[in-house]
């Protein structure tokens, strides 16, 4: 299943992707930090329901 999302990049420029969910996810929060890798690392937003995703993988279950 694609998603279809509009990013905006640091240079002002928009791009339309069709992305996995997991991937569009990572795109939103490399959006949300200007494109930096390093903070998206470091994001302090833990209450933010995209926050697991962040590094565009599903977390690891911690289910046991």
């Amino acid at each position: 299943m694609a998603v279809k999302h509009t990013f905006l990049y640091k240079d002002n420029t928009q791009m339309t992707k069709e992305l996995t969910p997991i991937k569009a996810i990572r795109e939103k929060c490399m959006e949300c930090y200007n494109w930096q890798y390093s903070e998206v690392t470091k994001c302090p937003a833990t209450d933010c329901a995209l926050w697991v995703y962040r590094m565009g993988k599903r977390p690891k279950d911690t289910a046991e």
